[in-house]
């Protein structure tokens, strides 16, 4: 058995301006740093034998506090990253929704949402699900921190659910600094123990509930 706990990354300077930040590299807001701490401080209840995080910035800068703390070393995934939005890159969301059609799939059917030039996210999903069962299959019998983004972890809570990836629509995002634990079981099945808790950065009065999006 692996067990994974997936946080997503806190709130970004994209997730401030509320533009478009797939694979975009931005920093963490000075409010992202304090979420990065708290949630440090909440995983020191677990024990952490690696971390991972995509390469991405502002994942590096959420994860670096749980590591800190534990004088462990960041291992830096490029398939942890976020859904590549393509032509969306760096574009307002509200720009977006007003001025291009592919939007709509977006909001009301995200699973058949393709962003123009980049992947679709039936492709974020292959991919993501593979990287995630890789690194369970490497840390066998470990526990494992994987640092990354909004979509990856909506995606794979439809899976560790027992839903098939076109219930997403029905999966909530995950907000900022969020933590979720999952077993990967040795038969190959899943225990979702915690879910997009965030109750931490409720309780420290930094939780960002607007930041839901990429």
């Amino acid at each position: 058995m692996t067990r994974i706990i997936a946080v997503r990354h806190a709130q970004s300077e994209g997730n401030l301006a509320h533009f478009c930040c797939g694979h975009t590299d931005i920093s963490l807001t000075p409010l992202g740093m304090r979420q990065a701490e708290e949630t440090a401080r909440f995983l020191d209840a677990y024990p952490i034998d690696r971390i991972y995080s995509s390469d991405l910035i502002r994942v590096v800068m959420t994860a670096r506090p749980t590591a800190q703390r534990r004088g462990m070393e960041i291992i830096r995934d490029v398939g942890l990253r976020e859904i590549n939005v393509g032509d969306w890159e760096g574009m307002p969301h509200s720009e977006l929704d007003r001025c291009d059609p592919a939007r709509e799939a977006w909001h009301h059917d995200f699973v058949n949402a393709v962003c123009p030039g980049g992947e679709s996210v039936r492709e974020l999903f292959a991919r993501i699900r593979l990287a995630f069962r890789r690194l369970a299959e490497e840390n066998d019998g470990r526990t494992i921190a994987l640092f990354t983004h909004a979509t990856p972890v909506r995606s794979m809570l439809t899976e560790w659910r027992g839903q098939p990836i076109e219930a997403i629509n029905q999966t909530p995002w995950p907000g900022n600094a969020s933590v979720t634990v999952v077993d990967y079981l040795d038969d190959g099945s899943y225990r979702l123990v915690l879910a997009a808790h965030d109750e931490h950065l409720v309780q420290a009065g930094v939780s960002d509930a607007k930041s839901l999006r990429l």
